[in-house]
């Protein structure tokens, strides 16, 4: 298998599976940045795991995110390292406001299949179980009762970067 495809729309799972033997994760998003703002990459593995700061920022720089957004062409979305005070984590963009859908494509750069650069990169034997996954940021406007996606759409700020995982 080549590609794993996803299509993120209100209501759908928290999170998804990024640790799978494909060279490219497709996410189709609808309404980006009305209903989703960013992407937030995570995982089981922590520091004790000898997953730090480091290993965390070696595997940002090997992801390579671009959207696919209609008329306006493909935008690399810059893959970002952010920390808080209990782990590392990545995130990056569900690409520009204003479009009824997005194409998010997430591979990486050495042109291998995203599990064995993540197992490679962390030194977890093929073997070995952990969760390592991308949950959707909603917007403020999306998290807020009655706000749903018709609630005039939000244009950023508001990103929580504690807690969701490690």
């Amino acid at each position: 298998m080549n590609s794993q495809t996803y299509i993120l729309g209100q209501g759908a799972p928290t999170i998804l599976d990024l640790l799978l033997p494909v060279y490219t994760i497709n996410i189709l998003v609808n309404e980006p940045g009305i209903l989703f703002e960013r992407f937030r990459l995570v995982t089981s593995l922590g520091i004790n795991d000898g997953v730090g700061y480091e290993q965390v920022k070696k595997l940002g720089e090997e992801l390579h995110v671009v959207a696919h957004c209609g008329n306006v062409g493909v935008l690399e979305q810059p893959v970002e390292v952010v920390t808080t005070e209990v782990s590392t984590g990545l995130e990056f963009a569900v690409g520009p406001m204003g479009m009824y859908q997005t194409r998010i494509r997430i591979g990486c750069r050495s042109d291998r299949p995203i599990d064995e650069v993540v197992r490679n990169l962390w030194k977890r034997p093929i073997d070995s179980s952990f969760l390592f996954g991308i949950v959707p940021v909603l917007t403020e406007s999306a998290q807020t009762p009655g706000g749903g996606h018709h609630g005039g759409g939000h244009h950023g700020g508001g990103h929580n970067h504690g807690g969701g995982g490690h």
